[in-house]
């Protein structure tokens, strides 16, 4: 997906000879990377900048753009200034509808160029996807379909919205981790656990031997895990769920009064400030008053 090359092609078509990009929708399309940037396409390349925070990572993920760091010294619009002023660059195309007024009074007074509304650009670009794309669409929408269809089968009568979602959340990492390009990470990942769980599992069964090995304490513990996941697991689910809620209602409870002390002294502030202010004012019209009666016995 080089955005970048698009947004370029389509230039000439819009007599523009650079497209600024400063919305966080704009630089993800632009360089398919948000760091709070500034985006400045060109026909013949782009620059991006971004600050400290984001920069490492910027260098290494956005292609067919110099990155460049901001300073305190040299901001967005300063390196854009300077790259504009560089190649020569008059007329720059920016997103009038994602920028404000402040901003585009902003841009005017930094910017050396003529500054063109040009939201139709970015637009019409984002409107027509392409193959690559559309793959990804495609494997989101598949992760979803895959995820719904197993909360489906999990979903039963009693269970709370918060079971449910905990398990779709599940589901959604589960998939993903699933239907990721490079399996073998995946496999790898999966065996390291798997052996850190054996080890663990070892150790305590040597801990509990005194340094023996009893090989039928492993099946009993995966018994024991198989009969407490069926049998235990959904009633301790509903006393934990119960005494959370107990806990959490008691907690609102508690805190209620405190809530309303706040409350009641935010109103005294208030009240305070503005008995303050206008006894100042009083205090002002005061002086005032007395200043012009010393005025006008001077001047009789």
């Amino acid at each position: 997906m080089d955005h970048i090359a698009q947004i370029a092609g389509k230039l000439a078509d819009h007599q523009l000879d650079a497209m600024l990009l400063a919305s966080q929708a704009g630089e993800r399309y632009a360089v398919g990377f948000h760091g709070e940037g500034l985006v400045l396409v060109t026909r013949e390349g782009a620059h991006y900048s971004t600050d400290s925070r984001y920069i490492e990572a910027a260098r290494q993920e956005v292609q067919g753009a110099q990155v460049e760091l901001v300073t305190r010294e040299r901001g967005h619009l300063a390196l854009a200034a300077g790259y504009l002023q560089e190649h020569g660059l008059k007329r720059v195309g920016f997103e009038s509808g994602a920028v404000s007024v402040d901003a585009l009074a902003r841009y005017e007074r930094a910017l050396p160029c003529t500054l063109v509304p040009a939201q139709d650009l970015p637009d019409g670009l984002r409107a027509s996807k392409d193959g690559e794309e559309l793959a990804a669409m495609e494997k989101a929408q598949r992760i979803t379909d895959e995820a719904f269809q197993a909360i489906l089968n999990f979903i039963r009568p009693g269970q709370t919205e918060r079971e449910v979602a905990a398990r779709l959340v599940y589901e959604l990492l589960r998939t993903v981790r699933l239907n990721r390009r490079r399996r073998w990470v995946t496999h790898l990942t999966d065996g390291v656990y798997v052996l850190a769980a054996f080890w663990a599992l070892l150790r305590f069964t040597l801990s509990i031997g005194q340094g023996e090995l009893r090989l039928y304490v492993l099946p009993c513990a995966a018994l024991g895990a198989l009969l407490s996941r069926q049998l235990l697991a959904p009633f301790f689910r509903g006393v934990w769920q119960f005494w959370w809620g107990a806990a959490a209602q008691t907690g609102r409870w508690l805190w209620r009064p405190v809530i309303l002390f706040l409350h009641f002294c935010k109103k005294v502030l208030v009240l305070t400030q503005k008995n303050i202010a206008f006894l100042k004012k009083i205090g002002k019209i005061k002086l005032y008053r007395k200043k012009n009666a010393v005025k006008e016995a001077k001047d009789a």
